[in-house]
């Protein structure tokens, strides 16, 4: 929900990279404070000069000024904190004591200066059960992470498998200790350090893995509750002696946006919000053919989807029962079935238009510091005649925020074609590398996954922000990154 507060100017410089953010050319109103009866204008007509060809900008009506006066909130008492989510009501999730043995003698300043960290910002600490019912992660993860699950059965046939992450279990923990579903959108903050287990591909030793992190619950005021798991995060990686991680950024909603303003029909914006995750894969999605010509059958099935999905799903895996056809490949017959009323849909509606290709696989190239990627999707909607008006604004408070917050700008690499293939993910994502061992792969990956409680029976969808901090690919004792 957009928050107004006060006009009023900004008085103190702001970093270097915060204020080249801050002076983007794009010509925005504020809807409280511009006239009456006059909307809100996104960018000036025609495309934006070169930045070179830039005149000074207009203080009234640059994206950052307008941000500054009416969204920024207020840092001082009274704004949200994560030390201020203490509550003696809250979960009980288990002893503060550790229930493994560090890896080395080595690690453990660096673990306890971690553990520190997080009851200084008022963090619970969560522990729950290794032992998981398996098919909430088929269910919210698909069929797919089967083959990296650890899987066992219980004496009763029950299939469990071992944790092979914190969000999901914390997350299942924070609902069922509450008492109500109002209690479910409460402010609460979680940390855990613990092993968890899944197959890493390529990897021939056992999966077990030490991994630390933050779950953050009920805050409504999203934008500092991202840049708080940011910062959070930057402060975790320098106890391992990482003082300046590369950082990757990402928000499917603002390639979306495009996606929306062209009022693409189903199931382009389904095939092309899947393709988030699989690297390459919203290019492999733009890239492909136009769908050859529907037969009756797929006619019927598309029409019957656009009218009643359910009943659409519901007939498919009729058709396949009765033609007595088993789930292939670890797929299940409900995700059988969505590709193939997905397949339908594409040949009865054709592919995309030549316009729309273009303009999508433009915005799906963006790539470069924030400054650039908010100047590059500004000229791509100005040019395409396209209102993503709310998309670049919550693009850009979030990043002046988390300048607010001490992040730095001028370290984030902003990707568009970045994010995750669970679709519980609702906004942003984020990882960290360290630069001088990028081969082991992010050392922190995190994101907003607003869709995740709900999924998990909360009454309607509960704002959550997190991240993970992968403890083997940090090694302590080494002053690394500052290069």
């Amino acid at each position: 929900m957009r928050r107004h507060f006060e006009c009023r100017t900004r008085e103190a410089k702001p970093p270097s990279a915060e204020r080249r953010l801050r002076e983007h050319g794009t010509s925005l109103e504020c809807r409280r404070c511009k006239p009456p009866g006059r909307a809100p204008d996104i960018a000036s007509a025609g495309s934006i000069p070169a930045k070179g060809d830039l005149p000074a900008p207009d203080p009234a009506k640059t994206v950052a000024n307008v941000i500054s006066a009416c969204y920024k909130p207020q840092l001082s008492a009274g704004a949200w904190r994560i030390d201020r989510l203490s509550d003696p009501d809250r979960l009980k999730t288990g002893s503060t004591a550790s229930p493994f043995m560090f890896p080395s003698a080595e690690m453990t300043p660096a673990i306890e200066a971690l553990l520190a960290l997080f009851a200084e910002r008022g963090l619970k600490r969560a522990e729950p059960a290794i032992l998981q019912p398996a098919s909430v992660f088929l269910d919210l993860s698909g069929e797919d992470i089967r083959r990296r699950l650890y899987l066992v059965q219980d004496p009763a046939g029950r299939e469990l498998c071992l944790r092979p992450d914190y969000t999901i279990p914390v997350s299942r923990a924070h609902l069922g200790g509450r008492a109500g579903p109002p209690a479910a959108n409460r402010p609460a903050g979680y940390s855990y350090l613990g092993p968890v287990f899944r197959d890493r591909p390529g990897q021939s030793a056992p999966g077990e893995f030490l991994q630390a992190g933050v779950e953050l619950y009920g805050i409504e005021d999203r934008d500092h509750a991202d840049a708080e798991v940011v910062a959070l995060s930057l402060d975790a990686v320098r106890r391992f002696g990482l003082s300046m991680p590369e950082m990757r950024l990402g928000d499917p909603s603002l390639f979306m946006a495009f996606v929306t303003a062209l009022d693409l029909p189903e199931p382009w914006p389904r095939r092309l919000r899947g393709a988030f995750g699989r690297p390459g894969g919203l290019a492999e999605a733009l890239k492909a053919p136009a769908p050859a010509e529907a037969d009756g059958r797929g006619a019927f099935l598309a029409n019957l989807a656009r009218q009643d999905p359910a009943a659409a799903r519901a007939a498919v895996e009729d058709m396949m029962a009765v033609a007595g056809i088993a789930p292939v490949g670890g797929r299940s017959p409900q995700e059988i079935a969505e590709r193939m009323i997905e397949k339908a849909q594409l040949a009865a509606d054709g592919g995309l238009d030549e316009r729309a290709r273009a303009i999508l696989t433009r915005a799906a190239a963006v790539s470069g510091d924030p400054e650039d990627a908010l100047k590059r999707f500004t000229d791509l909607a100005a040019e395409s005649d396209l209102d993503i008006e709310q998309a670049l604004v919550a693009f850009a408070r979030r990043m002046l925020t988390m300048g607010e917050r001490g992040v730095p700008l001028d370290r984030i690499t902003f990707v568009a074609d970045f994010g995750r293939r669970l679709d519980y993910y609702t906004g942003f994502v984020f990882e960290m590398f360290d630069p001088l061992n990028r081969e082991r792969g992010q050392v922190v990956g995190g994101g907003r996954y607003d869709g995740l409680l709900s999924r998990l029976g909360a009454p309607e969808p509960v704002p959550a922000v997190g991240c993970a901090i992968w403890i083997d690919r940090l090694a302590p004792g080494q002053i690394r990154g500052g290069v």
